[in-house]
């Protein structure tokens, strides 16, 4: 199995693993054993758009400037949306059976989870092409 059909096979069970424990949140199945039962879903939410932002968008930007100021806004954007959607779906009765409160705690922590999954994945990803390069340039012929 090559290495991109493991890629998809792993971004498979983080988006499975989310949703299945947002849905245990969202629909009233008691969550007071484990307080912050959500913080894996922000954790992978973080690792899928690092490897959405690192595989699809930012090949097709060239200027090194461009792509450092799309990724904060790439990432600020999504997580920030992401958190405005919980507080209105919660509001607005979407999952009515939620038993946690939604704090600004919790949304600090959120976010930093989210960000520390994307600061994962660019370690990970930029780790693995730096590799490639000493490789290639190791066994460039002369």
């Amino acid at each position: 199995m090559n290495s991109k059909a493991k890629q998809k096979i792993h971004i498979f069970f983080f988006i499975l693993f989310s949703v299945i424990t947002f849905s245990v949140g969202a629909y009233g199945i008691d969550t007071s054993i484990l307080r912050h039962f959500d913080a894996p879903n922000h954790f992978f939410g973080g690792v899928i758009v690092g490897i959405l932002l690192f595989e699809v968008l930012l090949p097709k930007i060239h200027s090194s400037e461009a792509k450092i100021i799309f990724t904060i806004l790439y990432i600020s954007v999504i997580g920030l949306g992401w958190e405005v959607f919980e507080i209105k779906a919660f509001e607005s009765g979407l999952f009515p059976g939620a038993l946690f409160e939604e704090t600004a705690a919790d949304k600090v922590s959120d976010l930093a989870l989210g960000f520390l999954g994307f600061i994962s994945t660019s370690y990970l990803v930029l780790e693995i092409k730096m590799k490639d390069i000493y490789k290639a340039e190791k066994y460039k012929p002369s």
